[in-house]
């Protein structure tokens, strides 16, 4: 399963794919490793690049197609199943680039057009109409299968242009608005069946996605501001931050999930996971799997609900300290309240000191620093570390027992 910070970075890569920015740029053979995994490039089209974009009219499109590599029992192998398609976003310097901000984006058109003199101009394909081109042409070559796409900024536009024409999931991140180029069916499915399948990665006060309504269609994800505070640091790719799991953080540093995968989850795991881990553990226990049924445990779903529970037990850990802080403070303003009571009660002749010291005999102690709270610190903490403890053996049950049992790993596909 391919993560939302490897995504990230495809988006990242696929701008090296312009032969203007890049030298030497990305290129059909080429191995990149994003967070790990390896992928092999099966083919790029660089409209800047008239050895890389024959059939492509010259609009400043770049795309990249990508395949996992992965080792099996064999050796390795491309895995062409699970194809992602990255489209790169807008080159600053290049004024096509620019152009299809303007006319295809904000205005609407659907080509691309520039002037080449007073009264002349030249027409052609917009990177819209490139961009599901060459999906057409990767999904055409031998036992390619295109699973996702993504893209950064106007890529995450032509990244949801073609999900939205084709029906697949896409990832996206500081994503342009795409309504101006999706006909009325494209729509339908944009904000019904697959509203969910487009995951739209934004920060709430990035100008592009506001300016150019990014939020009328697929899933908006508004993660957390890590960049300057330039406009371009809230629109770049480096302005987001990851978990260890490869998941975007909100501002309060925990990861986000798709509002599907929350359910999917929550449905789930009492229907599939856990009557399957009490299977897997009852086949554990008697000693062996030799002859017996196979096991089908969904681990990615697994992993899904293990992730699921980690967010959840930060969220909840983090708002209980807050919520005794804030009462902790209440507590301490108070007393202030109180000593300066004393203090107004003794007169001017009466110090701060003075005050403070009539308060705390009367009251014998400082509330906010009284062993409850403490006794309440550790005891959200103890919570905390058992709700993560759950997580974790979710997390290493199936990879432990595929180590060491390796007749029960024929089981696992």
């Amino acid at each position: 399963m391919t993560t939302p910070k490897q995504y990230s970075q495809l988006d990242n890569l696929v701008y090296k794919v312009d032969v203007s920015k890049e030298n030497p740029p990305k290129r059909k053979g080429d191995s990149i490793t994003v967070s790990g995994q390896k992928y092999l490039v099966l083919k790029t089209v660089d409209s800047n690049d008239p050895k890389n974009s024959e059939g492509y009219d010259k609009n400043g499109f770049q795309g990249m197609a990508v395949a996992p590599i992965t080792k099996t029992i064999d050796g390795v192998k491309v895995d062409f199943s699970h194809t992602i398609i990255a489209y790169a976003g807008t080159n600053n310097k290049d004024a096509k680039d620019i152009n299809t901000d303007a006319n295809n984006v904000f205005f609407g058109s659907k080509e691309f057009g520039v002037r080449t003199g007073l009264n002349s101009s030249v027409h052609g394909d917009s990177q819209f109409s490139s961009a599901q081109k060459f999906y057409q042409e990767v999904s055409k070559m031998p036992d390619v299968k295109v699973v996702s796409t993504t893209g950064h900024s106007l890529g995450g536009a032509l990244a949801q242009k073609v999900a939205a024409a084709y029906h697949l999931s896409s990832v996206t991140f500081s994503t342009a608005g795409v309504s101006s180029q999706l006909t009325a069916e494209e729509k339908l499915w944009a904000s019904g069946a697959g509203k969910d399948l487009l995951l739209n990665f934004v920060h709430s006060d990035d100008l592009v996605p506001m300016l150019s309504n990014a939020k009328a269609y697929g899933t908006w994800l508004a993660a957390g501001v890590f960049g300057d505070n330039s406009i371009l640091g809230r629109h770049n790719l480096d302005s987001y931050r990851f978990d260890s799991d490869g998941n975007v953080k909100d501002q309060s540093g925990a990861p986000i999930f798709s509002p599907k995968m929350l359910k999917a989850i929550k449905s789930s795991y009492k229907k599939v996971v856990a009557p399957k881990i009490k299977e897997l553990k009852t086949v554990l226990a008697s000693g062996g799997v030799s002859g017996s049924a196979k096991i089908a445990l969904e681990t990615e779903l697994v992993a899904y609900t293990a992730k699921a529970l980690r967010a959840k037990a930060l969220n909840w850990y983090e708002n209980s300290i807050q919520d005794l802080e804030k009462i902790q403070k209440n507590y301490q303003t108070k007393e202030q309240e109180m000593i300066q009571s004393c203090k107004n009660a003794g007169g001017p002749l009466m110090s701060h000191a003075e005050a403070k010291s009539i308060y705390h005999s009367i009251a014998g102690y400082r509330a906010y620093e009284a062993s409850e709270f403490k006794d309440v610190q550790a005891q959200l903490k103890r919570a905390y570390k058992r709700q993560l403890k759950v997580a974790e053996n979710m997390e290493s049950l199936v990879s432990k027992t595929l180590e060491n049992d390796q007749s029960l790993s024929q089981y696992f596909r």
